[in-house]
């Protein structure tokens, strides 16, 4: 194994990843350099500190009962807004159902209008008048 194959592995060879036969050759050469000891002494500790930065966080119960109260209060403010946002909502619909209600009364009214103007224009041929026939005392003919 050459001195770059084992920086590469160094990071491995930290977290205990490496084959036996790797192992062996790295072994070797971290033996013999001392700038892979100190690659490997920095990776070590970078390795610690972030089990320490990871690591589960206990809170206190004080804590824990604050962190509770300002759930349950923000729990509370959010269903008191949804259900203003809910009386708004049915507002808004209301008048939004009222407006399209006034605007199909307005299309009515104006087909209306416009239907009597047609009319106007165009009146209807009305059918001949015809004239009485004096009854004769026979049937009608076919």
């Amino acid at each position: 194994m050459t001195f770059e194959e084992a920086r590469e592995l160094v990071a491995l060879y930290g977290a205990g990843q490496l084959t036996p036969e790797q192992k062996a050759g790295f072994d070797a050469l971290l033996a013999q350099s001392p700038e892979l000891q100190k690659e490997l002494r920095q990776i070590k500790e970078e390795d610690e500190l972030l089990a320490l930065a990871l690591g589960p966080l206990r809170p206190s119960q004080s804590t824990r009962l604050r962190l509770s109260a300002a759930m349950l209060e923000a729990f509370n403010k959010a269903a008191r807004e949804e259900s203003v946002l809910a009386a708004k909502t049915w507002r808004i619909t209301k008048v939004l159902v009222l407006l399209l209600l006034l605007g199909l009364l307005c299309i009515f009214i104006t087909a209306l209008v416009g239907l009597k103007k047609y009319r106007d224009k165009h009146p209807r041929p009305k059918p001949p008048i015809e004239a009485p026939q004096e009854p004769t005392g026979q049937p009608p003919q076919e």
